[in-house]
């Protein structure tokens, strides 16, 4: 235990944080290529604004989990679905990117965040 009394982030958390972030650079890089090729494939710049704003966010709320937040556990799947749908809708494709993060925060990180819980403030 630490100072603050979080208990110590295994290598199985980090790692699981880092599986996770990894999968998330996949989903911001079909993102950076639907940017490039935004004239050819007719999406609004507005469209960009947001849904990398959204990816920001992935990031940002790993990052909470990564420091015991509890709001960052309820962000992450969220924007992921958010993420999912604003590339269903506009795209008209499925990103089995994010169905694969979200079936990695189920399977992994509520998996090892769920007995820390206590922790998380």
């Amino acid at each position: 235990m630490n100072s603050q009394n979080y208990p110590e982030r295994n290598l199985w958390f980090v790692l699981s944080l880092i599986f996770v972030l990894l999968f998330s650079t996949g989903s911001i890089n079909f993102d950076v290529t639907g940017f490039i090729q935004r004239e050819e494939i007719r999406i609004p710049n507005w469209y960009f604004y947001l849904i990398f704003s959204i990816d920001l966010l992935t990031v940002l709320s790993l990052l909470l989990i990564f420091f015991y937040r509890k709001v960052g556990v309820v962000i992450f799947p969220l924007a992921v679905f958010m993420h999912f749908l604003m590339q269903n809708f506009y795209l008209s494709n499925i990103m089995y990117f994010d169905l694969f993060q979200l079936f990695l925060y189920f399977g992994l990180i509520l998996f090892l965040a769920i007995p820390r819980w206590k922790y998380f403030s």
